[in-house]
Order: structure tokens, then sequence, then C-alpha cells
């Protein structure tokens, strides 16, 4: 597998509007004790295969659905159409495939993992209005990320080894500072459930899972930061519910995206220091849904990813791992 985060989310165009990924291999499983990658990763290169088809736009959304578990074990295909293409705006429909044997297949004999709509818009000259909603502390709340410890920081010593193994991908491409009042950073998103935490007498809905992150490397253009924005903001919404009621992962039989909704409100660059916020806002009949935004350094919105997940409880009289 790729080095490094620009390399990962890097695609090779094989044919017209055609373009694939070598194979994950086992540091993608983001913990997976199966051969399954990391969802972020195929999005964020499903993303870097649909900006390669248009103009140099603006992304600004990608609405998509998660069709299956992406094997580590097999390249990926993304196949591109052009859904509109104007002096303004550009679609395309992105489909991520896999075949499932080592012989060339047909598109209809692969598997599909992932299917994304696109929409880029071309820089306007000017905005009539500038205006986010802000986080849900005052800022000054969150600290400074650069005087802020490592996230490793929060995980308990017999915990560190099998923290690093579930987040490979993101520890090594992402700089990450917990927020310190946050339930997800206090408990160490379930490495350390009975660490109390100043979030423990709000509702569900209020708890968060809060860090300053950066990339620990340029990225360059504002498509790949784009891609990198989607790989680290699909991170922990499927079991984000499990961490605020300090649960561990193992408390579920099943926490997994199903759909996804990634909006841009202006080019990130995320070698910088931006503010990632995350909370749930739904849980009911075995889905949950739950929101992740993306602030620059003063504050303002620059991009948000909300998720619907499945959500199963363990079978009746099975325990927790």
């Amino acid at each position: 597998m790729a080095s490094t985060l620009s390399e990962s989310v890097s695609v090779r165009q094989i044919a017209p509007n055609t373009f694939r990924a070598e194979p994950f291999h086992e540091r993608a499983r983001q913990g997976n004790a199966m051969p399954i990658a990391y969802g972020g990763l195929v999005l964020s290169q499903s993303i870097s295969a649909a900006s390669a088809t248009v103009p140099s736009f603006d992304l600004y959304s990608v609405q998509g659905t998660y069709l299956g578990p992406s094997s580590t074990e097999h390249p990926t295909i993304f196949r591109v159409t052009d859904i509109r293409t104007t002096r303004t705006f550009c679609t395309r429909l992105v489909i991520a495939s896999q075949s499932q044997s080592q012989t060339t297949s047909t598109f209809n004999e692969e598997r599909k993992t992932l299917i994304a709509l696109l929409d880029y818009h071309a820089t306007e000259p000017v905005s009539l209005l500038e205006y986010s909603t802000p986080p849900m502390y005052p800022f000054e709340e969150y600290g400074i990320p650069e005087e802020l410890p490592g996230f490793e920081s929060h995980i308990p010593p017999d915990g560190v080894d099998a923290f690093k193994k579930m987040f490979t991908i993101t520890l090594d491409f992402y700089d990450l500072r917990g927020c310190g009042h946050s339930i997800g950073v206090s408990t160490a998103m379930g490495f350390a459930p009975d660490k109390p935490s100043a979030e423990d007498d709000l509702p569900i809905t209020r708890r968060t899972n809060c860090t300053w992150v950066r990339t620990r490397e340029n990225l360059g253009g504002p498509r790949e930061n784009a891609a990198g924005v989607a790989m680290i903001m699909d991170a922990v919404l499927s079991f984000l519910p499990l961490t605020v009621t300090r649960q561990p992962l193992t408390a579920a039989a099943a926490a997994s995206s199903l759909d996804f909704s990634l909006h841009f409100h202006t080019p990130v660059d995320l070698s910088k220091w931006h503010l990632h916020e995350q909370h749930t806002t739904t849980g009911t009949n075995g889905r949950t849904m739950s929101q992740g935004i993306l602030y620059d350094r003063t504050g303002r919105e620059v991009a948000v990813m909300t998720q619907m997940s499945i959500l199963r409880p363990l079978p009746k009289g099975r325990g927790r791992l």
C-alpha cells in the first residue's frame, strides 16, 4: 500500500473515464479483523477519480452510498460518468467496484462497493453574504493546537498498541490533538471508558468527539485536499454513538456507515490546523445519524459530513468481548 496520504488517495487512469487504485492490503483495515478496507479511503479515491475529469472547478458536494465492503486484497476500479458539464457546474457519477477473481472481469461481474454523485462549481467572483454556524463551545475553549498533546497521550498504556492498530491510517497521515472537554477525547474513544468528562451531564446529542487536525504532509492542490478531508471526516462517525455513551466498539454486533453527505463551503488547505467537531443527532430503528463539522482557525465552518450508519446490538445472551 502507498506510504503517504497523497499516494493513498490517488488513482491511475486505465481507460477513458476509468481509474484504478491498487490493493489496500492489511494496513487499510483500520482495526477490522476481516480483510475489509476503511470506507473513507475508497471515498477519497472516488473524489480523485471524479476530479480528474472536470475543469478547475471547486468541489462542493459529495452524496453517496456504501454498497458493500471493499476488500483489502483486490484493486478497485472507479468508473466516472459525465452527468452535467456547463460553464458554471459539473456533475459526475462515480461507481467503485472490485473483481473477486485474479482474472479480467466485466463490469457486470464485478461487485460494486460505492456509488457517489459529485458536484463542482466555478469560483464565483464575489459572495452576497458570508456567514456560518459557530462550534458548540466558545472558540477559546478548544485550546491552541500547537500547545495540546497528541491524541495518543489520552490512551491508557495497555491500550496504545491496539489503538494504533485500529487507527493506523489516521495516525500515520494526520496529526490529531484532542480537545480536553470532549467525551470522545476524555474516554479515548472507548479505550478509557471510565474516565470522567466535562460532557457527562449533557444530552447524548450534545456530547462530542473533538480534535484539531492537520495532515502530516502538504497535499498540494484543492482537489487533493478535498480527498484528504473526506478521508478524515469519514472516520469515527459510524461508532460515535458508542463513544459518547461510554461503550466500546465490541458492544455492537455491527457499526458501519451506510451513506454519506459531504459538503465543502470553501477550498480547504488541510496542512493547516482545522477544528473537527463530531456529534450524533439521532438513533432509532437500528440506525444512527451523526455529523462532523470542520472549522478553520477563525471558527468558520468549511466542510460538513453527515452519515447514516447501521448499529446492531449483540445477539441476546452474548456479552461484550
